[in-house]
């Protein structure tokens, strides 16, 4: 069956719930924050590959099925993450998309363990661009390099503490390498965080997964400057601690 093109697709079938466009007829609808003919900024949520996944469907795969669409991925999210992602329907549009969010500011949500000590704080330690493990987050020493994340207190009791953080610079899992690193592990945290306060967090609260949101985007196309927001997700009501 010949698709639609994609801006007939956008404009007649989302459905608009709460300022939120959501497609029907699909086993996981997927949140659309922002359309255009040639990109939109989509929330994917926690536990979702956005690719190439062994077990079960992808973003990719899901909004192909959902749109007829074969869509590009501009940047990444783990699959262990939640929030906001940008995609492009062309290799051209790819390409821009990936130049402008280069210059973007990109701000995520997270619960944390341990009481913050500090209001803001910069987390500088070098870090390499890869996958680590927890015996040493930051990697082999030659092949670190400059890694920057700004961080913010939000609100904590005794044993936790919601963080905003500012990406600085991109490297691979730098927040939740610079928060083990720096006695904040993010909660659900399986590679780097401890297994056994994981499983406590687990039996306590109900909730499995990583306390991680990408939460802001903000950036500049074409002389225009958009910037989306994404509430965190619901399951974190579980620990009552103001969003």
């Amino acid at each position: 069956m010949k698709s639609k093109p994609l801006e007939v697709l956008l404009s007649s079938q989302p459905l608009a719930v709460n300022g939120r466009l959501y497609l029907r007829d699909c086993p996981m609808s997927i949140v659309i924050h922002h359309q255009q003919p040639k990109w939109v900024v989509v929330e994917k949520p926690a536990g979702l590959a956005v690719h190439n996944s062994e077990k079960g469907a992808h973003l990719l795969e899901l909004m192909r099925e959902q749109t007829g669409v074969a869509w590009h991925l501009v940047h990444r999210l783990d699959k262990a993450t939640s929030g906001l992602l940008v995609l492009a329907a062309d290799a051209h549009w790819t390409h821009l998309l990936q130049q402008s969010l280069v210059a973007a500011q990109k701000q995520y949500r997270a619960i944390v363990r341990g009481a913050a000590s500090f209001q803001v704080m910069d987390w500088t330690q070098p870090l390499t661009n890869k996958a680590e493990g927890a015996r040493n987050p930051q990697g082999k020493a030659s092949h670190r390099v400059h890694a920057h994340t700004r961080v913010e207190c939000l609100t904590q009791n005794d044993y936790l503490s919601v963080l905003r953080i500012e990406l600085l610079t991109g490297r691979q899992h730098q927040i939740r390498k610079h928060a083990v690193l720096n006695r904040h592990a993010i909660l659900g945290d399986s590679r780097y965080g401890d297994r056994r306060y994981n499983a406590m967090i687990k039996k306590r609260y109900g909730f499995e997964g990583l306390a991680l949101h990408s939460e802001t985007l903000s950036f500049e196309l074409d002389g225009q400057s958009h910037t989306f927001h994404a509430a965190v997700p619901k399951a974190w009501d579980c620990f009552n601690l103001p969003n």
